[in-house]
């Protein structure tokens, strides 16, 4: 059940709704903090264990400058319940910041032709645009889901493109590792550049040539 921002100071309405025991949706446009207090509990003491808080700015359109989309955290944090946006402006860049402030939930006014009118034909979108919108809103949430410090396996390949050290001078063993010797070129097959001062004065245990990688092994 989805109860509108205009219906939701009406505390019997939602228990109501909420004795229904289906998930329950709720726009908190015009509210202030204790009237958001006020559906949570009543959402709760009579058993809501699936309620979502829409924010919402009940302006037709809204403005995206004056969307406020932080109070999607500041919500979602003080009252523990999940948190969409009731999204009145006008284009999906709201929506699309929203989803990275946590929103799991997007609502939007939605029309098959913007020019045959309608009370809310200025701000909602099209075919085209809701299908866009599913398609970014997805992406972008699996794009926010991982958290490791694993890179991408698309990344690792791109690896060689570092620089690293090579010897640019033929070498006899036993001769000098100079700063004037070795070079940080790609590919990034080598010894990690941030090496390169490390291996300043040490001495080659083997004849090298010009273009071999650096490594430990060859080193003393």
């Amino acid at each position: 059940y989805k109860i509108s921002s205009f219906e939701n100071t009406d505390l019997g309405l939602i228990k109501k709704v909420v004795m229904q025991n289906k998930p329950v949706l709720i726009s908190t446009g015009m509210t202030d903090r204790e009237e958001i207090e006020d559906i949570v509990k009543v959402a709760q003491l009579n058993g809501c264990n699936d309620l979502l808080l829409f924010h919402c700015i009940s302006a037709y359109p809204a403005s995206l400058s004056s969307s406020k989309l932080n109070m999607i955290k500041l919500i979602r944090e003080q009252f523990d319940v999940l948190t969409g946006l009731s999204d009145h402006t006008i284009g999906n860049e709201a929506s699309m910041a929203a989803i990275t402030l946590g929103a799991v939930a997007i609502e939007k006014h939605f029309t098959l032709d913007r020019q045959k009118g309608g009370e809310d034909s200025a701000f909602s979108i099209e075919p085209l645009e809701l299908s866009n919108l599913v398609k970014m809103a997805k992406e972008l949430w699996q794009s926010l889901r991982d958290t490791s410090w694993e890179r991408n396996s698309e990344e690792v390949e791109n690896r060689k493109f570092r620089r690293s050290i090579y010897f640019v001078q033929n070498l006899k063993k036993g001769d000098q590792v100079t700063r004037h010797n070795v070079q940080k070129i790609r590919p990034g097959f080598g010894l990690p550049a941030k090496y390169f001062e490390d291996i300043i004065g040490k001495r080659v245990i083997r004849d090298v040539l010009k273009g071999d990688r650096v490594s430990w092994d060859l080193l003393e």
